[in-house]
């Protein structure tokens, strides 16, 4: 994926944003307080659900505040990419022959 961030669909990045207290900044990225305690945000793909943690979700820090790796498409789609932030936390293997793919868990992911 060539891909940073974990990409959605506008509303959905918005009500997530709102649902943690971030503020919009620059290139529709949010900031919140690095203090600040975050939920876990879960996706369910093909009956497994891959979670992220606080950690997981700030991608940066700047100063008191941080960074969320969450960002809108920025066109109208029900999708999400699961880029370079979900594969920091998961392996992801490509089966192009098979039409599939393997996702597991890296082994720093484990605490």
């Amino acid at each position: 994926s060539g891909v940073p961030l974990l990409l959605g669909p506008e509303e959905d990045v918005t009500r997530l944003a709102r649902m943690v207290g971030a503020s919009a900044t620059v290139n529709g990225l949010y900031a919140v307080r690095c203090d600040k305690e975050l939920p876990s945000l879960v996706f369910s793909a093909g009956g497994r659900d891959f979670s992220f943690n606080a950690e997981d979700l700030r991608v940066l820090r700047l100063g008191d505040l941080c960074i969320l790796g969450v960002q809108s498409l920025g066109f109208q789609s029900d999708a999400w990419v699961l880029g370079l932030a979900f594969m920091r936390k998961y392996y992801v293997q490509f089966d192009w022959g098979s039409r599939r793919i393997g996702i597991a868990e890296g082994k720093q992911a484990r605490a």
